[in-house]
């Protein structure tokens, strides 16, 4: 009798010892618990945060997009307005050499008539000496004959 209330004694001792421990377990459990649900709440607040980065990934990746086709379309117009300025530009040069042909034509018509000015000048000049020796003559002959 004694040796099984030793053995009983044994047993309540060793079952208080396993309620000790399942209560410690549980404890550490719950505990442990506590820690995976505040964990799971810092999850659902970083899912959000990534949620809303996305979000804002997606709307500066729309900016981008409009940005870069506006920027396509303005190179467009500065390509046309190049064009545009290039043909132009061409046009006054050509303008600008017919100008200076027909100025090179008048500036050769203005030498040309200058020369034959010259030359008419020149001949004038040469007919007119040779009138006044001719005068000359004719009366030196008159004043010979005048003098007979």
């Amino acid at each position: 009798v004694a040796a099984v209330e030793a053995r009983v004694r044994r047993m309540e001792k060793k079952e208080e010892q396993l309620k000790a421990t399942v209560t410690s377990l549980q404890t550490e459990q719950g505990k442990l618990e506590d820690k995976v649900r505040e964990k799971e709440v810092q999850i659902g607040a970083l899912e959000k945060q990534v949620e809303a980065e996305e979000k804002k990934q997606a709307k500066h990746l729309k900016e981008i997009m409009v940005l870069e086709t506006e920027c396509a379309d303005v190179k467009k117009k500065l390509g046309e307005v190049e064009d545009k300025h290039k043909e132009e530009t061409d046009k006054m040069r050509i303008a600008l050499r017919k100008t200076e042909e027909e100025l090179d034509g008048t500036k050769r018509e203005k030498y040309k008539a200058e020369k034959d000015a010259a030359k008419a000048s020149a001949a004038l000049k040469a007919q007119e000496k040779e009138g006044k020796e001719k005068l000359k003559t004719m009366e030196a002959q008159l004043k010979v004959q005048r003098q007979r």
